[in-house]
């Protein structure tokens, strides 16, 4: 029993993972063109959080890159947030999405 439980959260982790993995590899011809009503920093509703820039977002359903608003978030301890970017491929453009790395 113990084993099988095992197994099935082993699984389902590395489906995750490998979803993950999946849409981080998109890569695009062309670079959306970030949208022109940009929305304003809103106001912090709380102590200790950390403004989100806004980035792109892969929609494996549509098929291309939605952007996604800004947003306040609490931190991961220890942790500063990376900013996503365009890295230049040679058979085109793939997002990186942000992340959380380690403070130095």
């Amino acid at each position: 029993m113990k084993k099988s439980i095992l197994f099935i959260i082993s699984l389902i982790v590395n489906i995750l993972l490998n979803t993950q993995s999946i849409q981080a590899q998109v890569v695009v011809k062309i670079k959306p063109h970030t949208p022109a009503a940009i929305v304003a920093r809103p106001v912090m509703h709380g102590r200790g959080l950390v403004w989100i820039e806004p980035e792109w977002v892969w929609n494996p359903r549509l098929k291309e890159y939605k952007w996604k608003e800004g947003r306040w978030i609490k931190p991961k301890r220890q942790a500063v947030w990376i900013p996503g970017r365009w890295v230049d491929m040679p058979e085109g453009y793939k997002w990186s999405p942000g992340y959380w790395g380690r403070r130095k």
